[in-house]
């Protein structure tokens, strides 16, 4: 009779856990649905993947980069493209470069 009842418990208590995560992914992907970031999510299916890759910038938020004006070169030999300087100058300004531009790290 114990053995039913501990039984009992402990199958109550597995189905709570497993109704309790179902409705946190359930609130999480509704939510994740209504952030700026929801039409990212097609990119992760097949057939909307190519799609979504052409047309990244209105699926993403982005800033628009002007061409006008004079390009600087960044300070450095060129030998390691993949390293941005610290910091440079431009327009008589000294930038910093992690601050401003660096996003994430690509390795």
């Amino acid at each position: 009779m114990r053995c039913r009842h501990l039984l009992r418990i402990v199958l109550i208590s597995i189905v709570a856990v497993v109704c309790t995560v179902t409705v946190v992914v359930a609130a999480g992907y509704v939510w994740l649905r209504s952030t700026p970031l929801a039409p990212a999510l097609s990119l992760l299916s097949a057939e909307g993947r190519v799609e979504g890759f052409r047309s990244l910038d209105e699926l993403l938020p982005s800033e628009t980069v002007s061409t006008d004006g004079s390009v600087h070169q960044l300070p450095g030999d060129g030998a390691d493209t993949d390293v941005l300087p610290a910091s440079f100058r431009l327009e008589e300004e000294r930038i910093d470069t992690a601050k401003r531009y660096v996003r994430w790290t690509i390795r």
